[in-house]
Formats: structure tokens, C-alpha cells, sequence
């Protein structure tokens, strides 16, 4: 399918059709409004590009170490047929709940296994958040503040990524924003169908990742109901039957923990993976510190991230000191994104994608915020100038990684950014600076950048990733059937690429192979390269792979004069 895309889409005998196809878009963002046509044309352009983006992500190969793993699980399910008992490589596996395994085995059942089937469910729950959250503004607000923070959310960098590097986090983000939005609905009109829509999400996202999946709209929804003064809603007996659907959704799961690891699985699945991170019962810990989260996320929501963080104190003067607005307060937003993001700030164990979770929530008070922003001339010049200025800056650096560490030779990628990004900048400079006028044209900054990411960058990232590579290799040579094991090396990714677990060997058992003079691969690092040289045998053939652990990128590693530096080697040899 990429192959067929790049043929076809980017080949230099069509390029005078793109560039048709991509001046008519930014002719209608540069005079859409001035020329009083409605604003669907406009609209639905930005949102076809940023689906494309995603789609585009679909096809970067899976990267270690958690994606690769969890697709490896994902796989052995599927072989195996064992839904309710998670493994992996064999073993029992207590760590993850099983939504996206089982989603991605579904996957590959219906369309094989692969890069694409591990992420097109996660992807597809990615978008009915998003949808979910325009729903839920425009019921708080309106249709223009829903419109904004959609397209807010959709465009943050952390919504590309883990639509890229899929892990549980999708799943559980997109679960919640349903959920919230579903029992929020279930508040306002008391119709059952929202309550049971709203639990089905609530159950689904604690498959995916724990009771988060029930912490995050509690946080949000219940200082809504007591600020607004809805005392009935805390003890409606309705509830009773929400908690029947949870349980039930909940049952496979718990089985296969009890099956497994009997009643300390179930006390770790709702304990000690989760709260046990705060109270300490729960071993991993990395002591990031309190404010690790803040740092997070000053990249994480970016280009909004300036906003959010501005929006969050707006709102809190709002709120709390009854500044004028035209809105009643509203609470669900505020307190559904600070709440959980304080109680995980408090975790001993702490990384970025774990306040992924409430950025739905984010989106919601930044666009309200925007919308009251832009009532204060002054206040709205210097917001906007500031988002400005994040543009130029994020444009700059998609050059300069593009131009100086990963170097960009297709002329037609070029083509297409610098025709996105001249399109915004027009937009963004012509007629009166609105807040859907800024929102949109950062937007398509970011649509931009990341077409460059998915497209470019990260499959760049990908040719050091020696598992990907290797599993490439040996079904290009037609290998993948020969006996292969480990020396010194394990990779995820190969074994999720080559479809099957691979043996390790020690030395012992190598010297013994070679006795019998018998044919077969074997894949190490160090002490691969040392048995090579004591060996008395020669290989037929030793491939060397760069390998570097690309989700945790370093200074060195980036700067292309000390990459190789960074870089381990690790050897194909073949007897």
C-alpha cells in the first residue's frame, strides 16, 4: 500500500496535478472568508490533510521497545488462539490490560499481521475521541469553540505520536473522552443510552489501561455535578446498572488474571499498577519529580502548549474569582485535566505519554479561553503573538532536522511542505486575526511538520532500528527459515516482522554446531564479534546492522558527526 502511494501519488509525472490540487487549498484558506463562501470547503480540506497525516503514520514499521512488544503479544494471541490468558513469548504476562491485544489480534484476523492492522483500531479510537471532545464542547459552548478545540487536539504533537508509536495510552485517551462526553450527555437529558454508552467507554478504557479509565471521568464529572449543584446525580440508582456493565466488560479480563496469577493479579491490575506507583507498592520507579509532568508538557502540546498552559490560569481566575464572562463556569474541563494530572505528578514512576490521557480535556478550556481572550484586544495581541512566534520557531526546526540531521532529498516532499506552510502563513497574515483564523492556519503548520515526521523522519529513524532491518534482510535472502538464534542480542520487532520467537544459543552450543558442520544464523553484539575471532571456522557471510533505541533520542545520537558514536553494531552471521 505505501509503495502504491508513492507511485502514484508522488510521482514526478503527476506533479503538475498536485500542484493544482494544492494551490486550489490554499487559494480557498487565503479568500474563503473575504470572499463570504462558507467555511465547509475550508474545513474539510484541514481535516483531510490531517487524516492523511495519520494515515501516513500507519505505515511506519512498529518501534521498540513497547509497541514492538505489545504487537508481539498481540501476534502470539492471535497464533494461539489464548484471549483470556495474556502471554508473551510463552510466559505469563502481568503488566498491560488486554483491550489492545485483543483489538489487535481482531485486526489480524480480518486483515493479516502487520504494521497496519497492530494500528488501525487504535487509530480509529483516536478519532472518535476527537470526536467525542467536539461533541462535548459544542454542548458546553458552541459549534466555533468546538470546531477549535477539535482541531486543537487532533494537531497536538502527542495525538501524532501515539497515533505513530501506538501503545495502550490511544486507546485509554480515546475511551475517555468518549465517556466523558457519553455521561456527561446522561447528566444533562437522564436518557439510559447515554449512561450505557458512557459505561461501555468507562469499561473498555480500564481494559485498556486500568482503573485510570475510571479516575479521569470521575475527576472530571463530579465536581462538575457538585459545582452545578446536581446533588442527585452522585447516588442515582441508575448507577447500579453502570456498574453492572463495567463489571461485565471487566469479567474476561479478570478471569484470565485469576487463571493466571490468581488474586494477586486482580490486587495488581485495580491496586498496584496504578495506585501502587504513588504509594510505593509498585517497584518501578524512576523518581522523575513532581514537576516532570509541566516539562512534558510543553512539547507534548505543541503548537498549543503556551495556550494550554495560559488557559489553565485564565480559567482558574474564572472560576474561582468570578472574573466577567459570558459563560456560566464551567468545572468538567478544569478539573478533568488538573485533577488526574496532580495524582500522577505524585507517581514514583513517571513518563511523558502518561498524561496523555487528559488532553481532551486541555483542548476544552484552551478553546474557551481563546474565545475570551480575543474580546481583549491586548491580551489577544500578545497570545497571538506568542502562537506566532511557536510556529516560526516549529518551522524552523522541521527545516533544520530535515535539512541538516536526516537530510531531505525528495524534491516533491519540499514541495508539499513549503506549499502547506506558505498557505498558513497567507491565512494566518491576511484579513482580521480571529481565533479560528490563527487556530486553523497553526493547525496547518502542524499538518505541515508532521506530513515531514511520518513520512520522512521517522522511517529515517526507522534504518536504525536493527530489528527491522534484520527481518528485511533475512526475507530478502529467503533466511527466515533457517535455524536462527541470539547471542548477546534480543529485538522485539524482529520477531514480530519474521512471525516467530527465536532461540538463544550460548557459546558452547555455537561450538557445537560448528562441529557438525551444520547451517545456521546467529545474531549478537560484543560477544558475537568475539566469537567470530576465536573461532576457528570462518562464517559464510557477517552482516553488520546500526542499532539504536530510537523512542529515547540523545544529543549525540541526533548530530550527525557523533551518530556514530551512539550507534551499537550488531552482526548477521551466517554458518
Amino acid at each position: 500500500m505505501a509503495r502504491w502511494l508513492s507511485r502514484h501519488l508522488l510521482h514526478p509525472s503527476v506533479w503538475h496535478i498536485r500542484l493544482r490540487v494544492f494551490v486550489c487549498g490554499l487559494m480557498m484558506f487565503s479568500s474563503g472568508f473575504e470572499r463570504k463562501v462558507s467555511q465547509q470547503p475550508l474545513l474539510l480540506f484541514l481535516w483531510a490533510s490531517i487524516g492523511a497525516v495519520y494515515v501516513a503514520g500507519l505505515f511506519v514499521p512498529v518501534m521498540n521497545v513497547d509497541a514492538a512488544q505489545y504487537a508481539l503479544i498481540s501476534a502470539e494471541m492471535y497464533r494461539t488462539g489464548q484471549y483470556l490468558e495474556v502471554k508473551f513469548s510463552g510466559n505469563d504476562y502481568l503488566d498491560k490490560p488486554p483491550l489492545l491485544f485483543w483489538l489487535s489480534a481482531l485486526s489480524f484476523h480480518l486483515f493479516g499481521i502487520g504494521t497496519v492492522s497492530y494500528k488501525i483500531f487504535s487509530v480509529l479510537v483516536v478519532w472518535l475521541g476527537i470526536y467525542a471532545v467536539w461533541r462535548l464542547t459544542q454542548r458546553l459552548y458552541d459549534r466555533n469553540t468546538a470546531q477549535m478545540a477539535a482541531l486543537m487536539l487532533a494537531t497536538c504533537q502527542a495525538f501524532f505520536v501515539f497515533s505513530n508509536d501506538v501503545r495502550t495510552d490511544a486507546l485509554l485517551t480515546g475511551m475517555v473522552a468518549l465517556a466523558i462526553w457519553q455521561l456527561y450527555e446522561y447528566g444533562e437529558q437522564k436518557k439510559i443510552a447515554y449512561l450505557i454508552g458512557g459505561s461501555i467507554a468507562v469499561g473498555l478504557a480500564m481494559l485498556a489501561k486500568g482503573p485510570l479509565g475510571l479516575v479521569v471521568p470521575a475527576a472530571a464529572l463530579v465536581p462538575h455535578w457538585l459545582f452545578r449543584r446536581q446533588w442527585s446525580m452522585l447516588w442515582r440508582p441508575q448507577w447500579l446498572l453502570a456498574m453492572c456493565i463495567v463489571a461485565a466488560l471487566l469479567a474476561p479480563m479478570l478471569v484470565g488474571l485469576y487463571r493466571q496469577h490468581g488474586w494477586y493479579g486482580i490486587k495488581f491490575y485495580f491496586w498496584t499498577q496504578s495506585f501502587g506507583r504513588i504509594t510505593g507498592e509498585n517497584p518501578w520507579r524512576n523518581e522523575a519529580g513532581f514537576f516532570y509532568f509541566w516539562k512534558e508538557l510543553l512539547w507534548a502540546y505543541l503548537p498549543w502548549s503556551l495556550w494550554v498552559l495560559g488557559a489553565l490560569f485564565w480559567q482558574f481566575r474564572h472560576l474561582f474569582f468570578r472574573s466577567p464572562h459570558p459563560h456560566p463556569p464551567e468545572y468538567l474541563s478544569w478539573f478533568g485535566f488538573l485533577l488526574p494530572f496532580i495524582a500522577l505528578s505524585f507517581s514514583k514512576f513517571k513518563l511523558s505519554h502518561y498524561i496523555f490521557v487528559v488532553f481532551p480535556m486541555a483542548a476544552i478550556f484552551t478553546a474557551a479561553a481563546v474565545q475570551q481572550w480575543f474580546l481583549q484586544r491586548r491580551l489577544w495581541n500578545i497570545m497571538a503573538s506568542l502562537q506566532l512566534v511557536v510556529l516560526v520557531v516549529l518551522t524552523g526546526a522541521a527545516v533544520a532536522v530535515n535539512v541538516w540531521l536526516f537530510p531531505l532529498v525528495r524534491w516533491e516532499l519540499w514541495l508539499l511542505f513549503g506549499l502547506l506552510v506558505l498557505g498558513a502563513m497567507i491565512w494566518l497574515l491576511r484579513g482580521t486575526r480571529t481565533p479560528q483564523r490563527l487556530i486553523s492556519g497553526a493547525a496547518l503548520v502542524a499538518v505541515a511538520i508532521n506530513l515531514l515526521m511520518n513520512v520522512h523522519v521517522y522511517h529515517r529513524l526507522i534504518d536504525y532500528q536493527a530489528g527491522t532491518t534484520l527481518a528485511a534482510l533475512l526475507k530478502q535472502r529467503q533466511w527466515n527459515a533457517m535455524p536462527l538464534g541470539y547471542l548477546d542480542y534480543y529485538d522485539m520487532a524482529l520477531e514480530f516482522y519474521l512471525g516467530r520467537n527465536l532461540p538463544w544459543y550460548d557459546q558452547r552450543q555455537l561450538d557445537s554446531l560448528l562441529a557438525h558442520n551444520a547451517s545456521f544464523l546467529v545474531i549478537g553484539r560484543e560477544a558475537a564479534a568475539a566469537w567470530i575471532e576465536r573461532s576457528e571456522k570462518q562464517p559464510i557471510s557477517v552482516d553488520t546492522i546500526p542499532n539504536f533505541g530510537i523512542t529515547r533520542l540523545t544529543p549525540k545520537f541526533l548530530h550527525p558527526q557523533t551518530r556514530h558514536q551512539a550507534v551499537e553494531r550488531v552482526y548477521l552471521i551466517r554458518y
